[in-house]
């Protein structure tokens, strides 16, 4: 009895911390935490450098090690991976003699997560603020008056200094030569990085480009979703890496989807999985490439918020983003709808720019559409329009074509309408719905002015 009461003591049970993924042991009441003791923020930003290689290392700014030994640390760091060097612990410990196996060790117990590195920086910005305003405040109390305010200026002039060192500030001389670069890699290609599939819409837009947030407007059961799905069997096939947030879908029913437009199934068969041979051979070899694909990605959790988007996107690091749709994801609390969905596109926004991804979200049109004769859509039938239409760069319509019906049952024609778009042209793309397969496929429109 006695020996499992210590044995209880000595393993002290796990608890998951939600924000950051670590697992960190919880002491016995009354008791002293076991070794190794927790790290703190910057020994795991120094772990998490020497660990990872995909991280943004330059958002960290040396002067917030407290210990002179870490600052010294960070910067080996620095120079040994600016130097190609081989991974290797125990050679960089022998020649930086500062003490870093024990602070690996310490940090390797807890697994610190990398997808919680912005936020162990934000921790270790703040605990640097802290300490010295609390150094300086001591070292104020042997001094006399005018000396304790020449001090506190300075420190107040220091502080300015690296705030403004985080401003992305950039002069004509140091930018001019990057930018004909620039411009001289753009002018070689010939089509653009990231292409929707739709040929006319990737050129009026130049296809979907980093940092953008596309907005894709439209009424119910129009084809959002569809022509969303379609856009993202044609990035899987140039191998682009896409994390689809389905909330109105589970994977299940996306999938289902796929499968059906990609191997030409009758979509109403999938939910019964009423195939016959030739289905099947056609659906597990669909099935075969998009496993070998391994670049798309399903999240069909309701109510999300901005930052699990955010912590989503740092985890499968895509280069397309689509959220389906707005009205339902989490804003943040405010007595106005209109502001919630103002402060969520303003923050996709900048998502898209910070993680250079681009964004696509889907959104509801108002119902007033379906009252007008031609029942041709505008900016202003978007739901609370003045925030999407000011955050979004590009704009995109999509309806029905009544004046050119089609002559097959299932097939319609629609019209995808660019509405706005910030670095281009506008215009009117014809597309034809295949229903059976949710098949989308551009087509040429007659008489369009």
């Amino acid at each position: 009895m006695q020996d499992n009461k210590l044995e209880q003591e000595s393993n002290p049970p796990l608890t998951e911390v939600p924000l950051t993924g670590e697992v960190v042991p919880i002491p016995p009441s009354g008791g002293v935490p076991p070794f190794p003791r927790v790290p703190t923020v910057d020994e795991t930003i120094l772990y998490l450098a020497w660990e990872e290689d995909d991280l943004d290392l330059a958002l960290v700014n040396p002067k917030w090690f407290v210990m002179e030994a870490h600052s010294l640390l960070w910067q080996a760091i620095l120079k040994w991976k600016a130097d190609g060097r081989q991974k290797d612990l125990t050679l960089f410990c022998m020649e930086n003699k500062l003490g870093f196996h024990h602070t690996w060790q310490k940090c390797n117990a807890y697994s610190p997560s990398p997808f919680s590195w912005q936020n162990y920086i934000k921790e270790l910005e703040q605990t640097s603020k802290q300490y010295s305003v609390f150094a300086l405040t001591d070292s104020l109390s042997a001094l006399d008056e005018q000396t304790s305010i020449d001090k506190v200026c300075a420190w107040i002039d220091e502080y300015r200094k690296i705030e403004t060192s985080k401003l992305n500030v950039v002069g004509s001389k140091q930018y001019a030569l990057e930018y004909l670069t620039d411009l001289e890699q753009r002018r070689d290609k010939t089509k653009p990085d990231i292409e929707s599939g739709f040929s006319l819409l990737d050129r009026m837009m130049w296809g979907l480009n980093r940092g953008e947030l596309i907005t894709l407007g439209g009424g119910t059961s129009k084809g959002k979703s569809t022509f969303l799905l379609n856009v993202t069997l044609n990035l899987i096939k140039q191998t682009k890496r896409v994390l689809y947030f389905s909330s109105e879908m589970s994977v299940r029913e996306k999938w289902d989807r796929l499968i059906s437009n990609l191997s030409e199934v009758e979509y109403y068969k999938m939910r019964r999985a009423s195939f016959n041979d030739s289905d099947w051979t056609a659906i597990n070899s669909k099935l075969s490439w998009l496993h070998e694909q391994d670049t798309f990605w399903v999240c069909d959790n309701v109510g999300l918020d901005i930052t699990q988007i955010g912590i989503a996107v740092d985890q499968v690091k895509p280069d397309v983003v689509i959220v389906d749709y707005l009205g339902l994801f989490k804003m943040d609390k405010s007595e106005r709808k209109d502001i919630g969905i103002s402060e969520f596109m303003t923050n996709l926004k900048m998502m898209a720019r910070a993680k250079s991804v681009c964004i696509l979200i889907a959104s509801q049109l108002n119902r007033n559409v379906e009252l007008r004769n031609k029942k041709i859509p505008t900016l202003s039938d978007i739901k609370d329009s003045s925030s999407i239409e000011q955050e979004s760069d590009v704009v995109l319509l999509l309806y029905e074509d009544i004046e050119t019906p089609s002559l097959e049952a299932n097939v319609r024609n629609l019209k995808l309408s660019i509405e706005k778009n910030r670095h281009g042209e506008c215009g009117l793309v014809g597309l034809s719905f295949n229903t059976f397969y949710l098949r989308m496929m551009e087509r040429e429109l007659r008489n369009e002015p």
